[in-house]
């Protein structure tokens, strides 16, 4: 039996070795079994804090995203309020009280 990589792997319960992690054989003498079982824990949370962080991370790039979206949106909103404003600044400018000088009916 040999791993990815072409490593040999000795299957459990064969020459007093036991898989550990991920199917690595682990000399139980050089590790006592209480020992074994709190490395497994603590690799088993090492994977569960891995998954949180690739959550987080997923989250994070989705707000940036939507970040970016409502920027563009913001943009858009502010050039046309720059246009109505520049608008009504011309209008000022020109004077009057919104009537047109000249008579819209022509009696001649």
């Amino acid at each position: 039996m040999s791993d990815a990589l072409g490593r040999g792997v000795i299957p459990p319960g064969q020459n007093g070795s036991e898989v550990l992690y991920e199917g690595v054989p682990f000399p139980p003498e050089l590790v006592g079994a209480g020992e074994m079982a709190k490395t497994q824990a603590g690799l088993d949370k090492h994977d569960r804090e891995i998954a949180t962080i690739r959550t987080l991370l997923k989250q994070g790039m989705r707000l940036v995203v939507d970040l970016g979206a409502a920027q563009k949106r913001t943009e858009r909103n502010l050039q046309a309020l720059e246009r109505d404003l520049q608008a009504l600044i011309d209008t000022m400018r020109r004077g009057g009280d919104g009537h047109s000088k000249t008579s819209k009916l022509n009696l001649r």
